[in-house]
Order: C-alpha cells, then sequence, then structure tokens
C-alpha cells in the first residue's frame, strides 16, 4: 500500500493495520494512528514490509510475529510502548522510536524482542520513551540471534526521571550501540527534543563518526548514504558534513 502522505486513522477499538495472511504487505508512505486501546500495526502471520511510516497515538506501536522488514520511519507517542516483536526474522533499521510508554508502563520495555527472533536491529535512535520504575524504558531483548550495532538508545526514563541504567536488557549484543543513561536536558545535542526531532548536530559529539561501525551502502533515516563523515554515526540519523 503506498499512501503518498495518506493517513490510516484507527477506531478507539481495535487495531489500525491488522495482517493476518501468510503472503507479502507492504505499507509505504503512510501514517497509522489512533488504535488508543489497540495497535497501530498487527502482523500475526507472513511478511510485512513498513517503509516510511509514522506509527503514532496508538496503545501500542507495532507487534510482530511475521518476518518484519521496518525502515526509516518514525515510532513515537504509543502510550503502552512503540514494538513488540514475538517470532520472525526481523530488519529493523533507521528508524526514530520516540517518546513512547507512560510512567505505568504495562510492558517489561518500550522495545521487546522476544527470544528466538533472528536478525538485526540496527541504527535506530531509541529516546525519551517511560516507563514505570522496575521495567526496562528502553530495549529488552531475549534473542543472542539478533545483532544489535549501532543503535542510540538513552535518555529513557523512569517515570520522567533520567540516568535510568540499563537502557538495553537480555541476550542480544548492543555493544556495538551507544546506550548510556543519558541525564536530559538534550545532552546529545539533537536538533529539537520539544518538536520530537532527533536528527543529529555538529555537537552531537558523543555518536560521530565511530571508527569501529560498519555501514557503508546503507541509508539513514533520511535516505542518505552512510557514511557521511569519517566514520559512521550512531542512530538513526547520519549527520551531513
Amino acid at each position: 500500500m503506498l499512501g503518498h502522505h495518506a493517513t490510516l486513522q484507527g477506531a478507539a477499538a481495535g487495531d489500525t493495520v491488522t495482517v493476518t495472511s501468510n503472503g507479502t504487505v507492504e505499507l509505504d508512505d503512510l501514517s497509522i494512528t489512533g488504535a488508543s486501546a489497540g495497535n497501530g500495526i498487527s502482523c500475526a502471520s507472513g511478511t510485512l514490509i513498513a517503509h516510511v511510516v509514522v506509527v503514532s497515538h496508538n496503545l501500542l506501536g507495532v507487534t510482530s510475529a511475521c518476518a518484519l522488514r521496518l525502515d526509516r520511519s518514525i515510532v513515537f507517542e504509543n502510550s503502552n510502548g512503540a514494538l513488540a516483536v514475538t517470532a520472525g526474522a526481523i530488519d529493523v533499521r533507521n528508524n526514530f522510536i520516540v517518546n513512547n510508554g507512560n510512567p505505568m508502563l504495562g510492558r517489561t520495555a518500550n522495545v521487546t524482542i522476544a527470544a528466538g527472533v533472528t536478525g538485526s536491529f540496527a541504527f535506530n535512535t531509541v529516546a525519551y520513551n517511560d516507563a514505570k520504575v522496575n521495567a526496562n524504558p528502553g530495549i529488552d531483548c531475549n534473542s543472542a540471534a539478533v545483532t544489535g550495532d549501532g543503535n542510540i538508545v538513552t535518555d529513557n526514563t523512569h517515570k520522567g526521571a533520567f540516568n535510568v541504567d540499563p537502557q538495553v536488557s537480555g541476550a542480544c549484543d548492543f555493544t556495538r550501540s551507544y546506550t548510556a543513561p543519558g541525564a536530559g536536558g538534550n545532552d546529545l545535542a539533537w536538533v529539537n527534543v520539544a518538536t520530537s526531532d532527533f536528527h543529529l548536530t555538529s555537537a552531537s559529539t558523543a555518536v560521530l563518526d565511530s571508527p569501529t561501525l560498519t555501514c557503508s551502502g546503507r541509508d539513514d533515516v533520511d535516505g542518505e548514504a552512510r557514511p557521511l563523515g569519517k566514520g559512521c554515526d550512531y542512530g538513526a540519523d547520519e549527520l551531513a558534513p
């Protein structure tokens, strides 16, 4: 489904988009919103490709047991979390996953990836998501078969309080991601946290030009080639020099 900036408005009850077939469904250039008691996107079987979509203002952003590709998208302001992957192979890359959750989050994390899932969760920006004190506000990934390179996972909060450690938990390898707890106050010098603009700036020095990351031939959230500087930048955005 090619949207050309169209909006799919869900009802208060139920999911906005449901995929149940064993075929392949592709969503491009769409906003998916309004399922205040359901999921923005729910995929039970088959293959789901979600490319340049905005998933916002649902109860839960995306749930998937499918072969899932989610890229160059924004998942934000979903009140009970951003992403729940229960099965399948994933390629989740170059997404802004921000401002999801709530102070009494009814999940273990804003992004959950179950044991048995395979694939990659790479070069995403996961920030300013909120959770209750005994939940992980960032990512809980329980599959050693999922690689977690190049992400920014920081400034996710407990009841709005920063400096929460850990930001990631489980069996996935996030050693090649930036996972500092973060102190808030736009400490990574994003463009504008108040308007959910998490593009990098030249002052975002902690996450720019990594000498250890591999990103050649990959586009960023805006479709710009990586790398554009002396090395690959962490997160969804590659800063143009």
